[in-house]
């Protein structure tokens, strides 16, 4: 967990940032004053030696696990410092960073504020005060979001100059039962359901407890583009493996090993950043998002009983998608995102790789080759069996061969969990059928 001081002063802080944050209403927030950001140290224990001169001594390193000990014990000892803001920016003092931040005010190009932007945006729609209904109460949300959360950035930097810490500010929403929680134990609720339930149940169960209105909480700000691990294990293999990277840009990620329940590392997902294969999101987009995930619900749940493929139930699933569209907008679009790789093109991929020897003792590459024999097969059956088909991925004459692959994939996955990542974001696509597009990507 992390440690909270009691630093005096926090709470005048936070009456001030109530007062920019909410016109007439007080928001529900609450400011804490971390001992992690407590200024005892000026960032290096090398005497002398402040960010100026570590920030350029690290980036020297070679960025290989062996030499993690000098990183992470001598140069950076507290963490790295933020630099995506330019190193200019990173030697400034906390309050002074605060103060720019808020005073540049553009959340389009500064991932950290566009977050805090969001933020006031999710508090706004769960107070009832806006609602994400149309373009044009998206576009009104997002300018008051952005003029109020200017207010709580000048209020921490005020803060942080007159104080030993800068106050983080941890919002409350309330659920059904009108009983308060805050951001990041709705975040990790539905994670934990995911983990344990797959998309679709976490997602039910989370709008059956909270309701719709907080399901923005659950949306991430930065979308992954091309898979990659978040694990240390995962992440200093990437690093290790840097020429077979650069071979499978696309599918490496799915074959690295990693431990998608262990501890999240911080350098493996700031290096998503770096490489291009991780986007920031701003606000705008999160909000639409947003609307997306509650759009693919009422729509799963309106065609729950339109079971045929005939041409009626076509157009009555087509006329349930279009309504929802214009009532969810960013519901089945691409909503401005970067298109990610489709399930034809990590295939492509995935079928080189299998038969890479350096990659032959990799436990998700056994399960890639098995699955890929299992295709073979399918395919032989369309070719001998299917006459009106041309592969088996949609037409209802091979929606039997769909479901033997799905059984296949599933005994793969008994015996070898590493094959999940390769079966969810690559096979698993080429067999879907429900006619929505993942927004940043092609269906299929």
């Amino acid at each position: 967990g992390r440690t909270v001081a009691g630093i005096p002063g926090v709470g005048p802080a936070a009456m001030m940032a109530r007062g920019a944050f909410m016109d007439e209403q007080p928001a529900e927030f609450d400011m804490e004053g971390r001992a992690t950001g407590l200024n005892l140290f000026a960032g290096s224990i090398i005497p002398g030696l402040g960010p100026a001169v570590t920030i350029p001594a690290g980036r020297v390193v070679p960025d290989r696990p062996s030499w993690d000990w000098v990183r992470d014990n001598l140069i950076f000892p507290f963490g790295a410092p933020d630099t995506e803001r330019g190193i200019a920016a990173a030697v400034q003092p906390a309050w002074m960073q605060k103060f720019s931040t808020a005073l540049r005010d553009n959340p389009e190009a500064d991932r950290i504020y566009a977050n805090s932007v969001f933020d006031v945006a999710r508090a706004l729609v769960a107070s009832g005060e806006f609602s994400t209904n149309s373009p044009e109460e998206i576009e009104e949300l997002m300018a008051v979001s952005k003029e109020r959360a200017k207010g709580l950035w000048l209020v921490r930097g005020a803060s942080q100059f007159a104080l030993p810490t800068g106050p983080e500010i941890n919002f409350r929403v309330q659920d059904l039962e009108q009983q308060w929680w805050p951001y990041q134990v709705l975040t990790q609720e539905f994670h934990r359901l995911r983990e344990e339930h797959g998309d679709d149940v976490a997602m039910d169960e989370f709008i059956a407890t909270f309701g719709t209105d907080l399901i923005s909480l659950v949306q991430a700000k930065s979308r992954q583009i091309v898979p990659r691990p978040i694990s240390r294990t995962g992440h200093d293999w990437m690093r290790e493996n840097e020429e077979l990277a650069s071979a499978y840009p696309v599918t490496i990620g799915l074959i690295a090993p990693d431990d998608p329940t262990g501890e999240f590392h911080f350098p493996a997902y700031q290096r998503q950043f770096d490489e291009g294969t991780r986007e920031r999101l701003d606000p705008r987009q999160m909000t639409w998002l947003s609307n997306d995930a509650l759009g693919r619900f009422a729509y799963r749940n309106a065609v729950e009983n339109i079971d045929g493929n005939d041409q009626g139930s076509a157009e009555a699933r087509a006329r349930i998608r279009s309504e929802l569209m214009e009532r969810f907008p960013g519901f089945n679009s691409h909503v401005g995102v970067t298109e990610r790789p489709g399930a034809e093109d990590q295939i492509r991929e995935l079928e080189r790789m299998s038969k890479d020897p350096r990659l032959a003792d990799e436990p998700a590459i056994s399960g890639v080759r098995e699955y890929l024999a299992a295709r073979e097969q399918a395919n032989e059956w369309v070719r001998t069996m299917a006459p009106r088909s041309r592969s088996f991925a949609s037409s209802q004459e091979t929606a039997w061969i769909r479901s033997w692959l799905r059984e296949q994939a599933q005994r793969i996955i008994q015996s070898n969990p590493s094959f999940i990542p390769a079966w969810e974001r690559a096979f698993e696509r080429e067999l879907r059928d429900d006619e929505l597009t993942e927004p940043g990507q092609t269906s299929g």
